[in-house]
Formats: C-alpha cells, sequence, structure tokens
C-alpha cells in the first residue's frame, strides 16, 4: 500500500485526484474502488483538482462513470448512488462519533477550542 505522501506525489504527476478511502457499503465501495486509486476522469471530464470532480460528478444525479489510475493502468468504475437511508445517516453518524469528528464540533459549538484527537 502507498503512503499517503507517495499517493499524493504520484497523482501529481498524473493530474488527478487520490482516493484516500471509502465507506464499506458506499457506491464507490461497492464498485471496486479502494485507498490509493487515482481519479483521472468523471462522467466524460478530466479531473485535475477536488473541484474538478465536484464538478463533473454533479452532471448526473444518479451516478458516475470513472476512470482510475491503479497499479499501472486505467480502469473503469460505474457508481450508482442511492437515496440516503435512516440506517446509512446512522452509519456515518457512528463513524463521525469513533473517529472524534462530532466530539470536537460538539465542543465548538459549547464555545470551547477544538483540540487535536
Amino acid at each position: 500500500m502507498l503512503k499517503p505522501h507517495t499517493l499524493y506525489e504520484l497523482a501529481d504527476r498524473l493530474e488527478g485526484v487520490p482516493l484516500l478511502g471509502c465507506f464499506p457499503g458506499s457506491p464507490s465501495h461497492d464498485a471496486g474502488m479502494r485507498y490509493g486509486d487515482i481519479l483521472l476522469e468523471v462522467n466524460g471530464q478530466r479531473v485535475r483538482s477536488v473541484d474538478d470532480y465536484f464538478d463533473a460528478k454533479d452532471q448526473d444525479p444518479d451516478g458516475m462513470v470513472v476512470v482510475a489510475f491503479r497499479e499501472g493502468r486505467e480502469e473503469r468504475f460505474e457508481l450508482t448512488f442511492r437515496r440516503p437511508t435512516a440506517t446509512s445517516l446512522s452509519d456515518a453518524a457512528a463513524f463521525a462519533i469513533r473517529s472524534g469528528v462530532l466530539a470536537s464540533v460538539a465542543r465548538a459549538s459549547d464555545g470551547e477550542e477544538p483540540q487535536p484527537s
């Protein structure tokens, strides 16, 4: 597995966007994408930045087609978006709680300075 700084360097050379992971059960995970993939194209548009990614992703509310660089070659992935369910939202909230994200947000909303976890 590539270390994050190496992944960023490779993405810069390829002029793509590095994928740092996928939530289990997410459309990207279900399509077979994984940490270390470098997004090159989304919905037929070249993506060189996160802004490019969101612009291309927003073109189709039902899903997207991604071309990514993986292990020396380009691969194509088809993702289908699903409407969030109460279960998927609670899973995301549970992840945020376990990772300390919500604790930092809660402290900040109470007027406390967020502390690194």
